[in-house]
């Protein structure tokens, strides 16, 4: 792991990636029938609206400067 990550990102990073399904993050948890549900609930993530991402109501934290719709 990269010493400059942040111990969020290690955290998460440590989470998605256990091999292990049953207790890797975004398996599914007793008694939660979606799950992405833990992923949204994790630290890395915890300055995310989610309802203005589903309503698509957020702003970008980045927006590329583009000139023409063949920019890439």
């Amino acid at each position: 792991m990269k010493p400059y990550f942040s111990e969020n990102v290690k955290s998460f990073l440590h989470a998605i990636l256990d091999k292990n399904p049953k207790t890797r993050l975004g398996g599914f948890e007793a008694g939660c029938s979606d799950d992405a549900a833990s992923i949204r609930r994790h630290s890395f993530f915890e300055d995310i609206d989610w309802n203005a991402v589903k309503e698509r109501t957020h702003m970008a934290p980045f927006v590329p400067l583009t000139e023409g719709p063949e920019d890439c």
